[in-house]
């Protein structure tokens, strides 16, 4: 891959559209050119500045009332028209909220609107569980191809764990399973979404298991979440303050036993 076809490509991998041929393609260009590294560095940092919350600001106060006042007068002409008082007691001032139709139109079209929002937020929520799995399986299958399934490599993890104090500002949740048949072998950094996250690493017999780990933005305990991309299961999960992402080969059954563990 050249320069070019890398910047061509760029928006689209960062939004993880790309399928697991070109997104490692991308991958390794961006290792081995300084200058494609530095542009893709500088988008996901803009990426990351325009979702963040402190963008948003108040409206400065008396604003809504300058807005008003600038507003034209009705005339009277445009008033709608008084209609007599069902009491015969005097007239009243048209209020088409006050017709039943008129009502259950409106309260229709509010439904509408909130299902609507309801439905493009899980669409959208979606969206993002797909680009993050796809980022997962990309980081699982490179982690296999490349040779760099640890940068540390033990089965304690009392060594494991006090590995990721200093290169990550929180300390994952670290067990073994040997007992269970499902042992700890390692673990290492990766980047997700442009984020440092850990990534514990187990075998069940010769399948390998990912299991990336990162701070959650509630402290839900979710249930577990499976899906199946490129021939790979990735199964997600909440757990005391985290998300976590398990990818692997192995059969949907077994890595569900596993979930099942982490779980605990």
């Amino acid at each position: 891959m050249d320069c070019p076809r890398f910047l061509e490509l760029l928006h689209p991998w960062l939004d993880g559209e790309l399928d697991l041929v070109n997104a490692l393609e991308m991958e390794r260009h961006s290792d081995g050119c300084g200058a494609c590294l530095a542009e893709s560095a500088a988008l996901r940092d803009l990426k990351a500045r325009l979702s963040h919350g402190a963008l948003a600001f108040a409206a400065p106060p008396g604003l809504a009332a300058r807005i008003r006042a600038s507003l034209p007068v009705a005339s009277p002409a445009s008033v709608p028209p008084a209609l007599p008082a069902s009491d015969g007691s005097g007239s009243k001032r048209w209020r088409p909220w006050h017709r039943p139709r008129a009502r259950l139109g409106a309260a229709g079209l509010v439904s509408a609107l909130l299902a609507l929002a309801l439905g493009f937020w899980a669409m959208n929520a979606g969206f993002r569980r797909d680009a993050l799995a796809g980022e997962m399986v990309a980081c699982h299958v490179r982690s296999l191809q490349a040779d760099h399934l640890f940068d540390v490599a033990s089965t304690d993890r009392h060594t494991v764990k006090p590995w990721f104090t200093g290169k990550l500002d929180f300390s994952p949740p670290v067990a073994d399973f040997s007992e269970e048949g499902f042992p700890l072998v390692g673990g290492r950094l990766e980047y997700l979404g442009g984020h440092p996250v850990a990534a514990l690493v187990y075998r069940r017999h010769l399948h390998v298991i990912n299991v990336f780990c990162w701070p959650a933005a509630s402290g839900d305990n979710g249930r577990a979440t499976p899906k199946t991309l490129q021939g790979y299961h990735v199964v997600f999960w909440s757990r005391d303050g985290f998300r976590l992402g398990a990818v692997s080969d192995l059969n949907a059954e077994e890595l569900g036993q596993f979930v099942e563990l982490m779980k605990r």
